[in-house]
Order: structure tokens, then C-alpha cells, then sequence
């Protein structure tokens, strides 16, 4: 069956920038050919940070206002909040920057920046125009899963962004699916290819090139006559517990292939390459 692109949220942490490992750069012209791309094919929610370059030039010659909007909220600019009135500011120059008058999930790049002092006043603020109808729902990204309990006994989360991939298994944990469960929370998952190295080979850091994981992974591939991109969206298609999937791509072409990926009920066990070394599945320590 054909791939939901309903369910599918374009990535543009690699506008405009060498993002990850591979030296390749994913200039303007290329940027606006994947985002047109996704929008035709309907694709229409993009994830975008403050920190992101896209967020920083793309929206200088790009309309995002057809789009609804993913924006995570960086640690720099969080810090810069210190009171109501750079609360209400920064909001509205955020509407204004994307020609935007509502944001249909707003969330902390980093689950501390929630813990911190700032962290809780612009929640405050958050709640008070999500009340107002300009914020869809509320959220946090993750990369550890130990502040996740502590922060939906301090606050009410409606989504949660976290790392899911072959290698990066953390989530599924049957108590940890409760949880979501229980506290009504959505899960929207990125990273599902490790920044590329799982979909291809060429990307693959010089110092991962003999892992062994890595490798069963690429021999599974070859052995079954299929695609790092199927397969990885095979593995996902099992997992009834997520809401939406974070896709990103370095050309069209291969933004295509994702759209056209044609699914099945696997019968393989995914857990088999489950992963976990932090050295690895964890990119800020690569």
C-alpha cells in the first residue's frame, strides 16, 4: 500500500545548510524544489526551529502561509524571554516572520529549556493564546527520555517529538506507550533514517563504516531485494502508537521515492537490530 503523506511532516533542519555528516549542500534552489515538491504531493506541515537556516532565510523569499506550521524554540532565543513583553514580541514576530496567524504545534527544542525559569513563564503564555485559538497544541522535543514523567506532572503536553529509527528503538517500550496513552499525549517521531546513514551508504561516518549493526542492516536490505527507504517505512508501519513521521530529504528525488514508497505488513522482527550505544544512535556525540 501507497505511503500516507497525511501523516507525513517535512524536516527542514538541512536547508540551506551541510546538515549532518554528509558535505552536501542543500542550497536555495534545491530547498524550494523539496518544498514545493512536498506541498503538491500533500505534504502541508513543516518542522522548523529558530536555530534552523530555513527559518532564518527561507522565509525571506519563501510564503510559508499556506503551510501549518511545526516550530520548535531554541535555547538561545528562549533565553532572550525574560519577561511578558519579549514574550508577546517574540510571538508576534514569529507570526509575522512566517504570515502566520496561528501555529498548529509549538514546541521546546529541548525538554530543560521547559524545566528552566523562562521555560515555564513562556508556557505560561503559551496556554493564555493556545486558550485564544493562535497555538494548536503544545510540545516538547527529545533526546533523552528521563525528564519526559517529570515534565507531565509540571505541565499539560500535547505533543511529544522524539528519535525513532532501525537502530534507535528507545520508544518502543510497552510502559512507556502507556504513558503516552494514558496522558493523551501524541507522538511525532524524527530521525528515522539517523541522519541518512541508515538510507545511504555513502553517508555513513568513516568510524561507523564496521559497525556491525550498520551492516546487518544494509546485508537485510540486499537479501530481501528492497530499500533502506521501504523497509525503514515497513519498520514504522508496525508501530500503531505514532501519530506523524518527520521526513527529510537532500534532493527531490529522493523526497519522491519516500511519497511513492509502497508499504507492507512485515513479518521481519525489527528488534533484532535494535541499538543501544548512544555513540551511535545518539548524532550530538558522533
Amino acid at each position: 500500500m501507497k505511503l500516507k503523506t497525511k501523516n507525513l511532516i517535512l524536516g527542514s533542519a538541512n536547508f540551506l545548510t551541510r546538515y549532518g555528516e554528509s558535505p552536501m549542500y542543500i542550497d536555495k534552489k534545491h530547498s524550494l524544489e523539496i518544498l514545493k515538491s512536498a506541498f503538491n504531493h500533500k505534504i502541508k506541515t513543516l518542522d522548523i526551529s529558530s536555530d534552523y537556516k530555513a527559518f532564518k532565510g527561507l522565509t525571506k523569499f519563501y510564503n510559508f502561509k499556506k503551510w501549518n506550521i511545526c516550530f520548535k524554540i531554541h535555547t538561545a532565543d528562549l533565553k532572550k524571554l525574560n519577561n511578558l513583553n519579549s514574550r508577546k514580541k517574540y510571538i508576534k514576530y514569529l507570526f509575522k516572520k512566517l504570515k502566520k496567524n496561528k501555529i498548529k504545534y509549538f514546541l521546546f527544542h529541548n525538554s530543560k529549556d521547559l524545566l528552566s525559569k523562562n521555560g515555564k513563564n513562556l508556557y505560561k503564555y503559551l496556554i493564555e493564546i493556545k486558550n485564544k485559538g493562535l497555538i494548536g497544541k503544545l510540545g516538547v522535543s527529545i533526546y533523552s527520555f528521563k525528564e519526559i514523567k517529570k515534565i507531565s506532572k509540571l505541565f499539560k503536553i500535547d505533543i511529544l517529538q522524539a528519535p525513532l529509527n532501525i537502530l534507535d528503538q528507545r520508544l518502543i517500550n510497552s510502559s512507556f506507550i502507556n504513558f503516552l496513552k494514558k496522558n493523551k499525549i501524541r507522538l511525532h517521531v524524527r530521525s528515522i533514517f539517523l541522519q541518512g546513514i541508515l538510507s545511504d551508504k555513502k553517508l555513513i561516518p568513516k568510524k561507523f563504516s564496521k559497525n556491525k549493526k550498520i551492516k546487518d542492516w544494509y546485508d537485510y536490505i540486499k537479501n530481501n531485494d528492497s530499500t533502506s527507504i521501504v523497509e525503514t517505512f515497513n519498520f514504522l508501519n508496525k508501530l500503531k502508537f505514532i501519530d506523524k513521521i518527520i521526513i527529510s530529504s537532500r534532493t527531490n528525488s529522493q523526497l519522491i521515492q519516500i511519497i511513492n514508497c509502497n508499504i507492507k505488513n512485515s513479518k521481519t522482527n525489527f528488534n533484532t537490530f535494535a541499538y543501544k550505544n548512544l555513540k551511535i544512535i545518539d548524532p550530538r556525540k558522533w
